[in-house]
């Protein structure tokens, strides 16, 4: 029964992917610019009411990050099935960081609504080893462009008045690439006139941008932006900064912000962070900052660090603090710790008294 299924499963599979190759039309001809074959694209599909363009970028990715549709059914394709190629999804080779390079595939949707003329109305973002449903619409493939030409492209599409694009996915798509006008597109976009949601997303792709150039930035919208949720936005984008100023902005937001829930929201993203700087900073806010509420919340952030320095700090809050308060938290949280050290820490304590 397990192998007829399994062979069942094959056969699907198999299915899929060749009435998928049957919808792609590609071009294969010399180089032209991504505007040149546009056009040729959209000639090539004259009197199809809704049809696919599509095109790739070479990006650097974690090597086990897929972005694009995933699906535990044997249905629908890959995108490199369905181009017939082979799986670029893990092409090029690993480097130090964990980091490989991934064709990246930007997929539009034209819909002929009118008659008249072609307005795209989708974005979709894909690998090539991510799985893609042509919802039954043929697609026209472009090839591989540079992210300069594409990048140029997208930010084409986002100032153009009649497309029917969704700005988040022309704004999803811009922020994969890294190119100089990356960080200054998505800067622009927190202060601006552009509804919240597109302003929380520009926040946190910049804190996806291992680019030192967007900390000002998001300390901007920490500090000085004046809608909460967007401060929200900028704490969790920080935390994904790996930079020691990025650790800094946090570190001044727990001790400084003129909001409490900030300040929480601060304290808690430090303790998901490594290193003796954030515990530090905890293990100072514990002892310094009048308000119980926000002590018990460093102890909390300590009890989250993976490493030595915050189970160290919380062994001696819970031995050596003034606040009774605040010792019961910490031995709490040392009670939830699978490390040996804490268990011993407690038995200590509890001899001692």
């Amino acid at each position: 029964m397990n192998r007829t299924r399994f062979y069942l499963f094959f056969i699907l599979l198999l299915l899929a992917n060749m009435a998928a190759a049957k919808q792609v039309g590609k071009y294969e001809g010399e180089p032209q610019s991504l505007a040149r074959l546009w056009q040729w694209a959209e000639q090539q599909n004259q009197g199809e009411r809704e049809y696919w363009i599509g095109y790739s970028i070479t990006q650097s990715s974690p090597h086990n990050v897929i972005i694009g549709c995933y699906s535990n059914g044997f249905s629908i394709p890959t995108l490199a099935a369905i181009l017939n190629q082979q799986d670029l999804g893990t092409a090029g080779s690993d480097t130090n960081d964990g980091m490989v390079e991934k064709e990246m595939a930007f997929l539009f949707l034209i819909a002929d609504k009118s008659n008249t003329k072609h307005r795209e109305q989708q974005l979709h973002i894909s690998h090539f080893d991510a799985q893609v449903d042509l919802q039954g619409k043929p697609l026209t493939w472009l090839g591989h462009f540079d992210q300069q030409e594409s990048f140029t492209w997208l930010i084409q599409a986002w100032h153009n008045n009649n497309t029917r694009i969704p700005k988040k996915h022309i704004l999803v798509a811009a922020a994969q690439h890294r190119v100089d006008g990356a960080v200054p597109f998505l800067s622009a976009i927190p202060f601006s006139k552009e509804d919240i949601e597109l302003q929380k997303e520009a926040v946190f792709w910049l804190g996806q941008i291992p680019d030192a150039a967007v900390i000002p930035v998001l300390e901007k919208a920490l500090f000085e932006h004046l809608v909460n949720e967007i401060q929200k936005a900028a704490v969790f984008a920080l935390s994904e900064v790996d930079d020691d100023g990025a650790v800094d902005i946090l570190i001044k937001a727990a001790k400084k912000h003129s909001n409490d829930e900030i300040r929480k929201e601060s304290i808690f993203w430090l303790g998901q962070m490594a290193g003796e700087r954030a515990a530090k900073s905890l293990n100072d806010l514990v002892y310094s900052e009048p308000e119980l509420e926000l002590k018990k919340q460093a102890v909390f952030a300590l009890s989250e660090m993976d490493d030595d320095f915050g189970l160290t700090s919380l062994i001696q809050i819970a031995t050596n603090h003034p606040s009774l308060e605040v010792r019961k938290s910490a031995i709490f949280w040392l009670g939830e710790s699978d490390d040996a050290r804490a268990l011993d820490a407690i038995v200590g304590i509890i001899k001692d008294n």
